[in-house]
């Protein structure tokens, strides 16, 4: 669980009807508070003036009475324990707590531990003491100051025994902000220290989430300047990493009437699944900086392709070789040697030295070619001693299979017409198919010409190709929980995409919503309305009576006869009447204009609310949530176990 931190500063105003008395007995749990849960140990208090020294209350009764209009009768400072500390711990924190800040303000505190959530109430005065014992009634005067005399005109420095304890500046001054600041870091720091003597990797911050992710982004870029430094990629990964859990609104406090209005009308839930979605997408963004990390660590990791070194092909005569003389000229078979596959015909093919693209480790091995097997040295002493006729043509060499050297056998002498060349050392050659004709000097064109063989016709053989040997099946590579978690991701995205409404399922929800009731409210109205037109038929028979009988003026006759009694009495009937109807229909008239105003002002909440709460319940949505939280779960425990195994705590890297 991430500790949080809470170090709140409040002040009572007396002009805001500020009572020390009763926030003591709320603190104290006494009064009217008694009910409430126990205090956690004994209550804390000191550096009581003599008027009040061993009863807090009546120092807070003495505030209330002394202290100006417009002054503050106290001050309080709120200040939240890690769960997992004892009580001994929490009143060793807050005694350390108020010895670092207020030496010389009187304070009291005390401990409440309801529902797990240890807390303290800190109350203090922000009037700071000296070594003068002064009475009740001046305690809480303004401070003595020094004045200019009345006759002399020179500034008379001030007895401070004939004035009260002033108020500190830091608390009322300009820099009072500052202090504040000051006194949050010093809080934290206390927990940090908590957090370090239990052995414990966790950390809390005064800081607000805007100011730490800036500062973890500042860290993260000047790491990142260091490429060629491991420590320093890691240092900024983890700032990158911080950085994205930061990136989150922050939890606004909510008050205990709030809570309870919350709690009541059903919105708590919904607050504390708002407040676990923005922590669930940080979550998700730090995720995301981790397989940035690793991707790039893979990626250094990987070596770089060795370079392919290309050099010109050599340029020579396609010359045929009668086999003695290839056994003659080169040595012998060595052990993993690769040997060329030899076609089947009456006639050696064509091998082309200088220009095979046979891997570099055959021509690190040998600067020779090496010498074919015996059972081929038999095949070619059947060919014709005769070199065939220089001609361009397209060989094509791979890497072959290597072979096991066999003992060469003693072949039949064959005499060849022209006498073959000296072998030629292999080269790296570029992978070109074509080689021309033209020879490369060597030191055999210094001899005198022989007599040039006649022309022997040859088999055209296929070129030769290497078959490379079958590689044993590669076992499946089994998906990264990085990888399954952003397939997740996507699949879940898809079903809310699916569940989410459109714009025109918007528009028609808006006119729709509500329109049974709207009905119901409009057939309401209208029978209201329907008994109008019998109505006013009444009121015009009740004028058209007053008229001709001169009933109509507005007060009655001095002595009215028995008939304009009831034509007046009926006119009290008819406005009754009147009055009923429009109270009939007015609760109705109200519906309608209030389902317009909602229609109004209708964007699709109600809807999407609905569209979520069907996404939720969908089985698939329900089964990728689960599996996201346990991937989730695996991936934070793998982490911690490789930052285990490779000693280098989250913590350590910060420092280095």
């Amino acid at each position: 669980m991430v500790p949080m931190f809470h170090c709140q500063l409040k002040a009572g105003t007396k002009g805001k009807s500020a009572s020390a008395v009763k926030h003591s007995d709320y603190v104290l749990r006494e009064g009217k508070y008694a009910d409430r849960s126990p205090l956690e140990g004994p209550m804390g208090y000191g550096n009581m003036p003599s008027f009040a020294q061993d009863d807090p209350r009546t120092f807070w009764e003495m505030s209330d009475r002394y202290e100006g209009k417009v002054q503050t009768v106290y001050r309080e400072a709120e200040l939240a324990f890690p769960v997992n500390s004892t009580p001994e711990q929490r009143r060793g924190m807050i005694d350390s707590f108020c010895q670092k800040n207020l030496g010389g303000f009187a304070y009291m505190y005390a401990i409440h531990s309801d529902k797990g959530n240890p807390h303290a109430h800190l109350m203090f005065c922000d009037r700071e003491q000296d070594s003068i014992d002064r009475p009740v009634d001046l305690f809480f005067k303004r401070a003595a100051a020094p004045y200019r005399h009345r006759k002399t005109k020179e500034m008379v420095a001030a007895d401070p025994s004939k004035g009260g304890c002033g108020k500190a500046d830091e608390w009322v001054g300009k820099d009072r902000g500052r202090h504040t600041v000051k006194v949050r870091k010093s809080w934290a720091d206390i927990e940090n220290a908590h957090f370090k003597s239990i052995g414990s990797s966790e950390r809390v911050d005064h800081r607000s989430l805007v100011d730490q992710k800036d500062e973890a982004l500042k860290i993260a870029e000047l790491m990142g300047q260091q490429k060629d430094s491991p420590v320093a990629k890691r240092v900024a990964h983890d700032h990158l990493r911080k950085a994205a859990l930061l990136d989150r609104p922050a939890d606004q406090r909510i008050s205990r009437s709030e809570w309870k209005s919350l709690e009541k009308s059903g919105e708590l839930e919904q607050v504390k699944e708002l407040r676990a979605a923005h922590r669930e997408v940080a979550e998700g963004k730090a995720l995301l900086v981790d397989l940035e990390y690793e991707r790039s660590q893979q990626k250094e990791a990987t070596p770089a392709p060795a370079p392919i070194v290309e050099a010109e092909a050599a340029q020579v005569h396609p010359v045929l070789v009668p086999e003695s003389a290839q056994s003659e000229a080169l040595p012998a078979v060595q052990e993993n040697t690769p040997s060329l596959p030899q076609p089947a015909g009456d006639v050696e093919p064509v091998v082309e030295s200088g220009v095979s693209p046979v891997k570099s480790e055959l021509a690190e091995q040998s600067t020779e070619a090496p010498a074919p097997p015996a059972a081929e040295q038999e095949t070619s002493a059947k060919a014709e001693p005769a070199a065939e006729t220089p001609r361009k043509q397209s060989v094509e060499l791979v890497s072959p299979a290597p072979i096991k050297a066999e003992p060469v056998a003693e072949a039949p002498k064959v005499e060849p017409v022209a006498e073959a060349p000296a072998p030629i050392k292999p080269v790296a050659a570029k992978r070109s198919a074509t080689i021309y004709s033209s020879p490369a000097p060597t030191a055999e064109a210094e001899r005198p010409a022989e007599p040039e063989p006649a022309p022997v016709k040859a088999k055209a053989e296929p070129p030769l190709t290497h078959r490379p040997k079958a590689e044993p099946p590669k076992p499946p590579v089994e998906k990264s929980h990085h990888t399954r978690l952003t397939e997740i991701d996507t699949a879940m995205k898809e079903i809310e995409k699916r569940y989410t409404p459109t714009p025109a399922q918007i528009a028609a929800d808006k006119e729709t919503r509500h329109l049974p009731e709207l009905q119901a409210w409009q057939a309401d109205v209208d029978k209201v309305e329907a008994k109008y037109p019998a109505f006013k038929e009444k009121v015009e028979a009740w004028k058209e009576e007053g008229k001709k009988k001169n009933w109509d003026s507005e007060k009655p006759s001095w002595f009215p006869s028995a008939g304009e009694k009831a034509w007046r009495e009926k006119k009290t009937a008819l406005d009754t009447e009147r009055h009923k109807m429009v109270d009939e229909k007015q609760p109705a008239i109200a519906q309608v204009g209030a389902w317009r105003e909602h229609r109004a002002k209708n964007d699709g909440t109600e809807l999407r609310q609905e569209a979520a709460q069907q996404r939720n319940a969908d089985p698939e949505y329900q089964k990728l949530k689960v599996e996201q939280a346990a991937v989730k779960s695996v991936i934070r425990d793998e982490k911690k176990a490789a930052d285990k195994d490779k000693g280098k705590d989250v913590e350590d890297g910060r420092s280095r």
